[in-house]
């Protein structure tokens, strides 16, 4: 079986990381070739991995083609394909409805079949119409890397006081979808200086931290400790800064899957996030803490969540949980063994083997 990516495999964004991650999970195995269409950075050079440069060299344009972008780049993608054996769109949204202009080409002729990474993203396809075929081909992690028997450390950031990490994007300040912003009132109101507890907060650089957005966001002295980090980490640093923390905290209004939680899980972390989005596939009581909510229009100010709803964070309530959770520290040792267990079930292999076995079903419907 011949397959073709085209996606942003270098770039540092969750498109990106999903690229070159199912990419090399798909030519990994047995019985598939792999080409990988996409703009190679000029820095990269003989850096790249092996396997993806394999994966450059080779080209099957004319077979299956997965597309992972947004639906409204697909056509132009398949202009240059055509009478291509299968053309898979892989459909990644945040919210409870994908945009209305979004249906048009989820539906075009040209179009076999979509992947999502989650059962949230199938329903917010169908809710607009979507009447293609939808498989849903989960993300995953590379278990040997992210393990809650890693012994990676960031030495700077030790510390004996219980600490919650975040780790996300911060584009649209008081109404980004990360809820980071809601997340530091909530941080204010559940602890005082006195308490023996801390906060990181690393934020995508891709988006920007600037001084403007550290005063937003500022502590005073009566606060908790909070930390900012705003630097580019590879899976190594990554993986030690997850190990720095005792729980995982995610309070994003929406996911498409919520791949920083898988990751936290699969280091032994349990997450504290809200109990709407793509997460909830993986992510329960069982393994964290899910705040309630309601839903309200989206607060991003691009088009493309103008039709569509994420969950309200309430403060009062967040703040309630953070408090309950630093005060249970035997549930919370107890939720991350079971969330390491659970995020077994999520490697990028077992998605490549689920993204293989559908694709042969589509070939021999054909």
């Amino acid at each position: 079986m011949k397959i073709n990516i085209i996606g942003p495999a270098f770039q540092p964004t969750g498109f990106g990381h999903h690229t070159k991650e199912f990419t090399k999970a798909l030519a990994d195995q047995d019985g598939v070739d792999v080409s990988l269409e996409c703009q190679v950075p000029k820095n990269k050079g003989s850096s790249v991995d092996n396997v993806l440069y394999n994966a450059l060299k080779n080209n099957y344009s004319d077979e299956t083609n997965i597309a992972i972008s947004h639906p409204h780049h697909w056509r132009l993608m398949y202009n240059d394909r055509f009478n291509c054996d299968l053309f898979i769109g892989f459909l990644v949204f945040e919210g409870d409805k994908i945009p209305s202009g979004w249906t048009e080409y989820c539906n075009a002729d040209f179009v076999d079949a979509i992947f999502v990474p989650s059962t949230h993203v199938e329903k917010a396809a169908k809710k607009a119409g979507v009447t293609k075929p939808i498989f849903v081909v989960p993300e995953g992690v590379d278990l040997e890397k992210f393990s809650s028997n890693n012994n990676a450390k960031l030495g700077k950031l030790e510390s004996d006081k219980f600490t919650f990490l975040f780790n996300k994007g911060w584009s649209q300040r008081k109404r980004d979808r990360s809820g980071l912003y809601q997340l530091v009132l909530a941080w204010k109101k559940a602890f005082g200086k006195e308490d023996k507890v801390r906060l990181i907060v690393k934020v995508n650089p891709n988006y920007g931290l600037t001084q403007e957005d550290v005063n937003l966001l500022r502590i005073n002295k009566a606060d908790a400790e909070l930390q900012f980090i705003a630097n580019y980490f590879d899976d190594k640093t990554l993986i030690a800064l997850y190990n720095t923390c005792d729980v995982f905290v995610n309070p994003a209004k929406a996911e498409g899957f919520g791949l920083p939680i898988l990751e936290a899980m699969a280091c032994g972390k349990p997450v504290m996030a809200v109990g709407y989005g793509g997460h909830t596939d993986f992510l329960s009581e069982e393994e964290g803490w899910l705040l309630d909510y309601d839903l309200e229009p989206s607060t991003d100010g691009s088009i493309l969540y103008e039709e569509t709803k994420w969950a309200k964070l309430d403060v009062d309530s967040m703040a309630k949980m953070l408090k309950e959770i630093a005060n249970n520290k035997d549930l919370v040792v107890k939720k991350g063994k079971k969330a390491a267990k659970k995020a077994k079930r999520y490697s990028w292999e077992k998605a490549a083997k689920i993204g293989v076995k559908h694709i042969k079903k589509l070939k021999k419907k054909d």
